[in-house]
C-alpha cells in the first residue's frame, strides 16, 4: 500500500492511475467498486482516473486523491511541507 511518505520522486498521475488500480485489485475488483455501471475494459483504458471514480478508487487503493488526479484535489499542507514525498 502506498502512502503520503512515499520516498521516490513522485510519478505522474498515470503512473498512479496504474499503481492505484493494481493495488485495489485490478480492473475487475475496481469496475465493481461503483454504483454506476463501468466496464473492465474501461478502467483498463484509464490514462488519468475519472474525477467522479476518485474517492472509491482511492478509499480502495490507499493511494491518495491529491496524486491520483492533482489539478483537481490539493496536496494536503503536511504533505507539501515535507517536500511532497
Amino acid at each position: 500500500m502506498t502512502n503520503d511518505s512515499d520516498t521516490r520522486s513522485d510519478p505522474d498521475p498515470a503512473h498512479w492511475c496504474r499503481e492505484a488500480v493494481r493495488l485495489a485489485g485490478g480492473p475487475t475488483k475496481v469496475a465493481r467498486l461503483y454504483p454506476t455501471p463501468i466496464s473492465q475494459a474501461a478502467v483498463s483504458q484509464w490514462r488519468e482516473v475519472p474525477v467522479a471514480r476518485v474517492p472509491l478508487l482511492a478509499q480502495a487503493s490507499g493511494v491518495p486523491d491529491w496524486r491520483l488526479r492533482p489539478d483537481v484535489f490539493p496536496m494536503p499542507n503536511s504533505v507539501a511541507e515535507k517536500g511532497g514525498n
